[in-house]
C-alpha cells in the first residue's frame, strides 16, 4: 500500500452497543421514560437473570469518550432508568468509524486481510462475506467465534436498509468482545483492558500468521481455477483474467509467487508475478502496513478510553 494511503487510514473509535446482565427480573420497559426505552434494543429474562441489549448512543447522541459512556450508562441503569443495583457486561461492541464515503471501498482489501488473519489465527468456523444481490456491492466481511467477533461493513448500505437517517458513519470496523469465560461478566473497570490489552494483543498476534492466510486463499484459488477450467462455459479467457478477478484475495508478492507456482503453465513464477504487478497494479501490503493499521486502531481506542 502506498505511504500516502496508509497515512490517510484513520477512524474514530467508540463503544456502540453493549449487552448487560442483572439479577433484577421485574423490569417493565413500559414504565421507563421514553428516552431510556429508546436505548434498549432488546430485553429478555431466563430464570433469575435478565439480559438487556443497550445502545447508549441513543440517549443524547454519539458518545466519543469513556467518561461520557460511563455517565450515560449511569443514567440508563440508575434510579430514573432501569434502577439496577449492579450489572455486568456480557458483550461490548467497539466501533471504528469513517465518515468518508470512499473509505469502505478504498480499504476493503486491507480489512479483508485483517479479518482473514484473525480467522486463521483463532481458527474461527464462522467467516462470511456478503454482497448485494443486484448491485454486487460488498456489504460485510466478518469472522466470529464464542469469544469475539470482527466485522468490517458498509455502514452506508446498512443505513439505507434500516432507514437510519441519523447515522453519519459510512464505513465501520467493529471489534466485539464476549465474556464467554468470565462469570458473571465484566465490570465497567474491565472494559479498557478488554480492548486495549486483549483485542490489541489478538491483532498483533494475528499478523504473525500471514503465511497461513496465503496458504488458505491459495488452496481455494487453485481449486477454483482448475474447477472452473473444466466447466463447458468458459468463465475466464486465461490465467491472467483469473488473477485479475481474484486479486483482492492476493495480498503480497510472496503469496502471488506461491500461487503461480501451482500452475504448470507458469514456468517462472517470480517473473510472472512481477509482470502482473507492473501491468495490473494489484495492491499489496507489507508487514509495516499491517503494523501501522493496528497502531491506528490502538490510537483510536486509547483516545476513547483516556478521556
Amino acid at each position: 500500500m502506498k505511504k500516502i494511503k496508509m497515512e490517510q487510514y484513520n477512524q474514530i473509535g467508540s463503544i456502540h452497543t453493549t449487552t448487560i446482565v442483572t439479577t433484577k427480573t421485574d423490569i417493565n420497559t413500559d414504565d421507563l421514560p421514553e428516552e431510556i426505552q429508546n436505548c434498549i434494543n432488546a430485553i429478555s429474562t431466563s430464570g433469575n437473570i435478565t439480559k438487556i441489549i443497550i445502545n447508549p448512543n441513543k440517549l443524547n447522541g454519539d458518545i466519543f469518550t469513556f467518561s461520557e459512556f460511563k455517565n450515560t450508562m449511569d443514567i440508563i441503569t440508575g434510579e430514573n432508568g432501569l434502577n439496577l443495583e449492579e450489572y455486568y457486561f456480557r458483550r461490548v461492541d467497539f466501533r471504528l468509524d469513517s465518515y468518508d464515503p470512499d473509505f469502505f471501498e478504498s480499504y476493503e482489501k486491507l480489512h479483508r486481510y485483517i479479518v482473514a488473519l484473525i480467522a486463521v489465527t483463532y481458527k474461527t468456523r464462522n467467516q462470511i462475506e456478503s454482497i448485494d444481490l443486484f448491485d454486487l456491492d460488498l456489504k460485510t466481511i466478518v469472522a466470529k467465534n464464542d469469544y469475539f467477533e470482527i466485522e468490517y461493513y458498509n455502514r452506508d448500505i446498512k443505513n439505507k436498509e434500516t432507514g437510519n437517517t441519523t447515522e453519519p458513519a459510512k464505513a465501520r470496523l467493529e471489534l466485539r468482545a464476549k465474556a464467554k469465560n468470565v462469570s458473571p461478566g465484566w465490570t465497567m473497570n474491565d472494559l479498557k483492558d478488554v480492548f486495549l490489552s486483549v483485542w490489541i494483543s489478538r491483532l498483533e498476534k494475528s499478523i504473525m500468521n500471514r503465511d497461513l492466510v496465503y496458504q488458505r486463499f491459495n488452496d481455494t484459488l487453485e481449486r477454483r481455477y482448475f474447477k472452473d477450467k473444466q466447466k463447458p462455459q468458459k468463465i475466464y479467457r486465461d490465467l491472467t483474467d483469473f488473477l485479475i478477478k481474484h486479486q483482492d484475495r492476493i495480498f503480497d508478492r510472496k503469496q502471488m509467487i506461491a500461487l503461480l507456482d501451482r500452475f504448470p503453465e507458469v514456468h517462472d513464477p517470480s517473473t510472472r508475478a512481477d509482470w502482473h504487478k507492473k501491468k495490473w497494479k494489484p495492491e499489496y501490503y507489507s508487514m509495516g502496513n499491517l503494523q501501522s493499521a493496528i497502531l491506528e486502531i490502538k490510537k483510536s481506542m486509547k483516545q476513547f478510553f483516556r478521556s
